[in-house]
């Protein structure tokens, strides 16, 4: 198996786990504050929003430092599994 021969469909993945993690984490979030899981006193839905913002912009810019850094000298000849 060959990796794909243009950088675009790495990158389309990058880019969807970095969009798609925190899309996904609000959805659950409300979810759960819909279905009463969050006490009404208490201000636990803010503190799992902002987890999510902070976890969401530093592991974000890793991976796509890491994209980058890994596609600086892509060889598309190159076979996944040797």
């Amino acid at each position: 198996m060959k990796l794909p021969r243009t950088q675009w469909p790495i990158w389309l993945l990058t880019l969807a786990l970095v969009i798609g993690y925190p899309v996904l984490s609000f959805r659950q979030i409300n979810a759960m504050a819909r279905a009463g899981e969050f006490p009404p006193e208490s201000d636990t839905i803010i503190i799992g929003l902002a987890g999510v913002v902070v976890f969401s912009i530093v592991a974000g810019l890793l991976v796509l430092l890491a994209t980058a850094l890994s596609l600086r000298k892509y060889f598309s000849e190159t076979r996944l599994f040797a």
